[in-house]
């Protein structure tokens, strides 16, 4: 699930697994999921848009997230086997992505 303007790291609502050396940068928002999807540990990443540099971040919770302009924070859902990106609309009709694994 995609929550703009938020960035988590260690201290703020996750636990870092990328640092800011270690991450890459010129990734779309699929191609950092798909960083994220393909590492058993990482539950969200924090990409900043303009630059596409890409952080997984692990044991995330959106409560302790920061407010940021310049990062979103997609989550990892939950589930087995097959991944399937599909647009969502949310209660706000503000369209987000999500992904979800399908058994």
């Amino acid at each position: 699930t995609m929550h703009r303007g938020k960035n988590a790291w260690t201290g703020h609502g996750a636990i870092d697994i990328d640092g800011d050396l270690s991450a890459p940068t010129g990734y779309s928002v699929e191609q950092c999921q798909d960083r994220c999807t393909q590492d058993s540990l990482c539950e969200c990443v924090a990409l900043r848009p303009f630059d596409g540099k890409c952080w997984k971040r692990r044991m995330c919770e959106a409560a302790g997230w920061t407010s940021d302009s310049g990062f979103d924070v997609y989550m990892k859902q939950h589930g087995e086997h097959i991944i399937h990106w599909h647009p969502h609309t949310s209660s706000n009709s503000t369209k987000v992505c999500m992904y979800e694994l399908w058994e």
